[in-house]
């Protein structure tokens, strides 16, 4: 529809082609598809490039300090990456921050270990982040194996622990 109704002046604007990047992330990122790879940098300026974790299942965790169920999941978050870390799970939190001191503060004061992209508008778009938190798991070969825009979070923790042979509960 946006498309084919609206006028290319418009779709073909910078605004136009942000919507579109929008559009194409709700419609393109579902489970059983491959994720779309990106490359960025972590808060501490380290090269991330997500078709090198191929290999491993990665976690994307989409939040923000000022989304209180992004919060309340941080416990169950770091009972994760301890347990599933060692080579098998790749975990990536895309934080949707716009004051990078309380940003900072929390990724210390919670002990966040894992990567931590802040700054990065484009990530969310191409994933079709519209809500916090979401959550993606990819498989070895970077396949949507789940995604909480979808499934209960405990369908994520049984493909975890059928696939990396661990069980957390």
């Amino acid at each position: 529809i946006f498309n084919n109704r609206f006028p290319k002046k418009f779709t073909n604007s910078l605004e136009g082609e942000n919507i579109k990047t929008i559009l194409e992330g709700r419609l393109n990122n579902k489970e059983n598809l491959t994720a779309p790879n990106f490359r960025t940098k972590d808060f501490l300026g380290k090269k991330i490039k997500l078709e090198k974790l191929r290999g491993k299942y990665v976690m994307l965790v989409f939040w923000a300090t000022w989304c209180p169920p992004c919060m309340e999941e941080i416990p169950l978050l770091k009972q994760l990456n301890v347990k599933y870390r060692s080579n098998e799970l790749e975990m990536i939190g895309i934080s949707a921050d716009h004051d990078y001191d309380k940003f900072k503060e929390v990724v210390k004061s919670e002990n966040l270990n894992w990567k931590q992209v802040y700054g990065d508008i484009n990530i969310p778009k191409i994933y079709g982040v519209n809500f916090y938190p979401t959550i993606f798991l990819l498989d070895k070969e970077g396949t949507i194996v789940y995604s909480s825009k979808e499934d209960p979070i405990s369908k994520m923790i049984n493909v975890l622990n059928e696939n990396l042979n661990y069980e957390i509960y």
